[in-house]
């Protein structure tokens, strides 16, 4: 088998990465940031079942504009419709917003049935953010310290760098495309980071089983091999996995659809920081261990030689 040298690349795909998270969180940014949901912002949440003349989105959204600004409309399956009203300081804001959206949907497309109505206060969309960073931190923590464990210190930062880069790369993707920010992006964040860690562990492991085997390889040579032998397993498990999820952006509706975008979008980067960023991180760690043991050999050399 000939060995692909990934490593030549490293520094392209570095510049490349940066740049690439960068303009997707300016550009998040320059659109007024993220769209959060009503799940992390407090407000009223209404699924209500349409007549059997649907109305567009569009239209429908511009016939609610009057009663609230930042109104959202989803559409889900069997005609039902999605709509978050952000909260104000109006007295009895859940009753007196259901009762107005009621009348004016009725007013305009007829009988309409309010199927559910849910209510998020500012004390728990609040509370909602917190623990959702507090998740997603915990779980990079605990993996951390279970890859260096199992590893070294040096596998687990590489690992924990490419996990960050994912995470970076998917978060600017939703803000971006301007996707909703709901208790759904939290799952598929988790799912991106589980998944891009199994492809990186599975390139780390026979890394460390090449160090023994093919001793007289330099670091880089190890890494190239390892990353070139796990390859075609890395790509099919990608292409089979973006199948089963690609079917779902197609097929399904509201938050499901969006957890699917936003997995397709995962395990692609997932996918490119398992060959281009942790065999990177990696080799850097080892070059700069190597340079600092040559330092330190020269420097207890030369103070022999004066004495």
């Amino acid at each position: 088998m000939k060995t692909i040298q990934f490593l030549k690349a490293r520094y392209a795909t570095t510049i490349l990465s940066i740049m690439s998270i960068c303009a997707l969180w300016g550009f998040t940014f320059s659109r007024g940031g993220f769209n959060v949901g009503v799940d992390f912002k407090s407000g009223l949440s209404l699924t209500v079942l349409m007549s059997e003349n649907e109305a567009s989105l569009a239209d429908i959204r511009e016939n609610l504009s009057s009663l609230a600004n930042g109104i959202q409309v989803q559409k889900a399956e069997n005609n039902q419709i999605i709509i978050r009203i952000p909260s104000s300081d109006e007295e009895n804001f859940q009753e007196s917003m259901e009762q107005k959206v009621i009348a004016q949907l009725t007013q305009k497309y007829g009988a309409i049935e309010v199927l559910f109505s849910d209510f998020v206060g500012a004390g728990y969309s609040a509370a909602m953010i917190q623990n959702s960073i507090l998740l997603v931190l915990g779980a990079l923590l605990v993996i951390m310290a279970y890859l260096w464990f199992r590893f070294e210190l040096a596998y687990a930062i590489s690992a924990m760098l490419s996990t960050v880069h994912d995470v970076l790369f998917v978060i600017g993707f939703i803000g971006a495309c301007q996707l909703e920010v709901n208790a759904a992006t939290v799952a598929a964040v988790l799912t991106i980071i589980g998944y891009s860690l199994n492809d990186t562990i599975v390139i780390f492991d026979r890394i460390r089983e090449n160090r023994y085997v093919e001793k007289r390889l330099a670091i880089q040579e190890i890494i190239d091999l390892s990353i070139t032998q796990t390859l075609s397993r890395t790509i099919i498990t990608s292409l089979t996995t973006l199948l089963s999820i690609g079917a779902i952006v197609f097929l399904a509706t509201g938050s499901v659809k969006l957890f699917a975008i936003e997995m397709v979008f995962g395990i692609i980067v997932g996918t490119y920081s398992s060959i281009f960023v942790a065999g990177a991180s990696l080799n850097a760690f080892y070059v700069y261990h190597a340079k600092k043991l040559a330092k330190q050999g020269a420097a207890s050399r030369k103070k022999y030689a004066k004495a």
